[in-house]
Formats: C-alpha cells, sequence, structure tokens
C-alpha cells in the first residue's frame, strides 16, 4: 500500500489537494456568512446532523492527513533527522560544542570512522557563516577532541554515526552546510534534560512531544474560542506552506513556542492576565521573537495610564507576571552547564544569525532591500558569484547577504521610518481592538519589524483567530479570513519555485500587500460604516 502511495501521491499531487482544500474552505467561510442572512444571533455551532458543521469536519480531517503527506510523512519514515542532529545532538553535546564548534567536532568524529565528509571541500563555519575547508579543521582536531572526556567523545561518535546510517551521505554533506543550533538558552536547558536521558535509538519518544502539546492547544482553543474557529485553526495550520511537516513535522519541542503563545490568547480570553503573562514570557524567552506579541497590550495600559492616569489592573497583572516570570526564565537559563555564558553565546549566536538574511526568511526588509538581481538563479549567481576571503569562501549566498548588509547600512533610515510608521499604525489598530485582537495584531509588528525563518510563521494563525470569532455574521471578517486562505493558495502554487530566494521573497510581498489590506480597512472603517453601515446580519 505505501509503495502505491509513493508512486502516486507525488508532492505535486499533494499540493494540488491543499489548494482544492483551501479553495473549499473559502467557499465554506462565504456560505456560512450569506446562510445566516436575516436568521437570530446564535452562537455559532456545529450541532448534530448540520450539514455545513460536516462540511468543516471533514476538511479539518482532510487537512489533518495532508499535513502528514498522507502517512508518507517525510517519505522515509517520522523523523526529522536533520533537525534531530541540530538539535538533539547540538543539545546533548552543548557543553563541549557551544553555539560554534557543532560541525567541528562532527567533522572530526566523521573522519574517525566510515567518513561521509570525505568528499566535502567546505564546511560552514557557525562563527561568521563562511565555508572553511574541511582539511583546515581537521588541522585543529585535538582542540575540538580536547573539549570531551574519553567518554563523552566516545558517546558523540556513536551518535553521530547513528545518525549516518539513517541519512544518506549527500544529505549528510548538506547538513553541514546549514547554520547549526541557535536555541535559547531557556530550550537549551529543557530539552537537555530530555536529550540526556532519552538515547538517540529511542528519539522518536521525543518526537511525539509537539503532536502532544498541538492537540492540547487545539483543544483548549475550542474551549475558549469555540469550535468553528478552532476548526478553521486547525485548517489553516494543516495546510500552511510556510511551515508544513517539511519542515516542522517529526522534530521536538520546536512548536513549544507557538502552543504557549496561543494558550496566552486562551487565557487573554479566560481574563486571566497573570498567567497569561507568564504564557508570553515563556515563549519569549522559547524564541525571543514572540515578544512583539505583548506589544498590543503594552500600547493599551501606555495609553491608559496617559490618559486616566493609571494602569487598568488586568494590564498590570499581565506586565508584572511577564517581567517576574522573564527574570526567572532567565535564571533558569543559566542551568545545565556554563552558566550565564550561555547567554553570551547566544547573544553572539543570533547577532551573527540576524546579520545574514537567510534564503527562506520573511520580512519587510527583504522586500526593503531586493533591487531585481534575485529572481533567478543564473541572475543571482552572476551578480553575486562566490568569493575568496583568507582562503574561506564566501559562496553565492554569503557574498549576497554580505552585499545586502551593507545596503542595509545605506539605507538604514528609510527603513526606520517605516518601522515607525508601523509602530504608529500598530498603536491605532491595538486600541481599536480587544484585548486578543490587540494581541493577534503582534504579527503585523513581526513582519514589519524582523526577518526571520518561513517555519516560525506558523504563528499567523492567530489571524485566523482574529477574523473567524465573528466571521459567521460579519462580512468584512469573512473577506479577511478568506484572503488569508487566499495568500495559502498562492504559496503553494510557489512549490514549483525551487529557488528559495525568490520564492519566499514572493511570500514576503503578498504578506505585504495583505497586511496593507488589513491597514487600509482598519484606518477607513469607521469611515466606511458611516457611510454604508457595516454589512452584518444580527
Amino acid at each position: 500500500m505505501r509503495q502505491i502511495l509513493l508512486r502516486y501521491l507525488t508532492e505535486e499531487v499533494i499540493t494540488f489537494i491543499k489548494i482544492g482544500i483551501l479553495a473549499l474552505a473559502i467557499v465554506f467561510l462565504f456560505i456560512q456568512f450569506f446562510s445566516r442572512k436575516g436568521s437570530p444571533v446564535k452562537k455559532p455551532s456545529l450541532s448534530k446532523g448540520n450539514f455545513k458543521s460536516t462540511i468543516l469536519i471533514t476538511l479539518a480531517v482532510i487537512s489533518l492527513a495532508a499535513f502528514l503527506n498522507f502517512g508518507l510523512l517525510h517519505r522515509t519514515n517520522f523523523i526529522h533527522w536533520w533537525e534531530i542532529f541540530h538539535y538533539y545532538i547540538g543539545t546533548k553535546y552543548f557543553k563541549e560544542v557551544g553555539y560554534f564548534n557543532l560541525y567541528n567536532a562532527t567533522v572530526v568524529a566523521d573522519s574517525e570512522e566510515n567518513t561521509y565528509l570525505e568528499k566535502s571541500d567546505y564546511i560552514m563555519d557557525l562563527s561568521n557563516y563562511y565555508l572553511i575547508p574541511r582539511d583546515k579543521i581537521l588541522a585543529k582536531s585535538i582542540q575540538y577532541k580536547t573539549k570531551f572526556s574519553p567518554q563523552r567523545w566516545q558517546s558523540f561518535k556513536n551518535d553521530i554515526a547513528f545518525l549516518k546510517r539513517n541519512l544518506w551521505p549527500g544529505r549528510f554533506q548538506r547538513m553541514m552546510n546549514d547554520h547549526g543550533y541557535h536555541a535559547t538558552p531557556i530550550w537549551n536547558t529543557t530539552a537537555g534534560f530530555l536529550v540526556n536521558r532519552v538515547p538517540l535509538n529511542r528519539v522518536l519518544f521525543l518526537c511525539l512531544i509537539d503532536p502532544i502539546l498541538l492537540i492540547i492547544m487545539f483543544i483548549a482553543l475550542y474551549l475558549s474560542f469555540g469550535m468553528i474557529p478552532a476548526l478553521l485553526m486547525l485548517i489553516y495550520f494543516c495546510l500552511d506552506f510556510l511551515s508544513g511537516f517539511y519542515w516542522m513535522g517529526g522534530c521536538f519541542l520546536r512548536q513549544d513556542w507557538l502552543v504557549v503563545t496561543m494558550l496566552g490568547l486562551c487565557m487573554l480570553k479566560q481574563n486571566r492576565y497573570g498567567l497569561a503573562g507568564s504564557l508570553f514570557s515563556y515563549a519569549t524567552m522559547s524564541r525571543i521573537f514572540p515578544v512583539l506579541f505583548i506589544g498590543g497590550i503594552t500600547v493599551k495600559a501606555i495609553t491608559d495610564l496617559i490618559i486616566h492616569r493609571k494602569i487598568p489592573h488586568k494590564y498590570f497583572n499581565f506586565l508584572l507576571a511577564f517581567l517576574l516570570t522573564t527574570v526567572i526564565l532567565f535564571g533558569y537559563g543559566c542551568l545545565g552547564g556554563k552558566g550565564i555564558e550561555k547567554w553570551r553565546g547566544f547573544i553572539q549566536k543570533i547577532k551573527i544569525h540576524n546579520d545574514n538574511l537567510l534564503t527562506n526568511n520573511l520580512g519587510l526588509r527583504h522586500i526593503f532591500l531586493h533591487d531585481g538581481r534575485e529572481t533567478d538563479f543564473p541572475t543571482f549567481v552572476a551578480n553575486y558569484g562566490g568569493h575568496y576571503h583568507d582562503g574561506d569562501l564566501q559562496d553565492y549566498f554569503i557574498y549576497w547577504t554580505k552585499a545586502k548588509q551593507q545596503e542595509f547600512k545605506d539605507r538604514w533610515l528609510s527603513f526606520l521610518v517605516y518601522s515607525v510608521l508601523a509602530l504608529l499604525m500598530f498603536g491605532y489598530i491595538a486600541n481599536k481592538e480587544d484585548d486578543v485582537g490587540a494581541t493577534a495584531w503582534g504579527a503585523f509588528l513581526i513582519f514589519m519589524l524582523l526577518s526571520i525563518s518561513c517555519y516560525f510563521y506558523s504563528f499567523l494563525i492567530v489571524l485566523v483567530l482574529l477574523f473567524s470569532r465573528d466571521c459567521d455574521k460579519n462580512l468584512d471578517s469573512t473577506i479577511s479570513l478568506s484572503l488569508l486562505f487566499l495568500l495559502q493558495i498562492f504559496s503553494h502554487l510557489l512549490f514549483w519555485n525551487k529557488f528559495f530566494l525568490d520564492r519566499y521573497l514572493k511570500i514576503s510581498l503578498m504578506l505585504a500587500v495583505y497586511f496593507f489590506y488589513l491597514i487600509l480597512y482598519y484606518l477607513f472603517r469607521e469611515i466606511l460604516q458611516n457611510k454604508s453601515g457595516r454589512i452584518t446580519y444580527k
């Protein structure tokens, strides 16, 4: 049976199926809205025998199957070995390799037994993202081995050998040109407790943590916001081109920040502001960028302080809990060895990482620096061919990021102006929204101010939550949510664009257009309402 599925369920076929489900979800949204015309006010429900309910549940089940590639998973197995190498091995041996020597130690271990890297001329230097000759690393092999005790070195070699048995040589070689391990000390401490108790040959048990957490998340969303919003978020999550199974399936603790963020929104809905603040603190300390989700409540608290000369009790509890939890988690991140040096190393690593524009990053910054020389690979190579620096190779993409860094320095003032305008618009909208909506608008800040990898864009389900709460009786919410699903359809159509840089630039452009539409809608909503009234059925 599996062989039949492998033969006929190609990635292209699965992509078309996902596009079809997304299109049906859009049709469902409009049917749901127009079928309520003239109906009395009712809380949206999925009562037994309801035809529309059956459609939505069916779409959700098929979406989940599509997320799992209809059982094909990674076409070999469930485990994402590329991620396991970085975040299992990187965590388990963090005391020895830190943030910068994972690849170097791996090269040395590989050279001592059944080498897979013999034909790899260059390896990524995680301290600057240049490509350095493999022989240069081997010449310093003693320097890396002495960081291990004999027992730990043998354990490291055994784990690398186990990984190689699950990866074909070409893929293992490509892993050495990735960007390494950059988990926060908070995540490192939690994951370190787990990986040092679960051997690599039992890593499947760790990979089941994320599915369990996601189940808890969707149950909490159902209990807090109702079944229709929860199912729409499930459909969107499962069909998300940016963070699908290819990126996030078969990993462990890679979605903890998303689960905690959504649980934080559930707590806001239930008026448990202190607990919500603590949850958003963990999300922030686990992945940093979720800190922008507290922007909405922060703006509302400041506005109340200016106008009424006091901060409402609920906002005070939220922000106090956020700050206290952050302090506690900072100390927690120092556990597990290296102490505060973990934070120094992390800051240094993130600075290097953020200074480089990666091919699968999204954000306004990528649009801002686009100049037409990155539309296809031949043109890209012609403009950004490889260069050497002190014997180390700057390949096409490394040289491109260095060139863009200089361009950004030359144009930073313009970007600052755009950022300030974005903050002003955010402040206006946050004060018009309820607390859940203002928090969800943190997605806009992330896109406008940061440049992060595509797979973190699973946070866009906060916008599904924002509009699904009243899309059954509110046409503008129905349109906004439908456009978000439509954006996913267009993203899936870019599957055939194998040049990642151009693919994710186009998705950034689509997101920019989408957020521009939302901004215009919010800015002119009151004018439109005064002229024609809001199209809603109550």
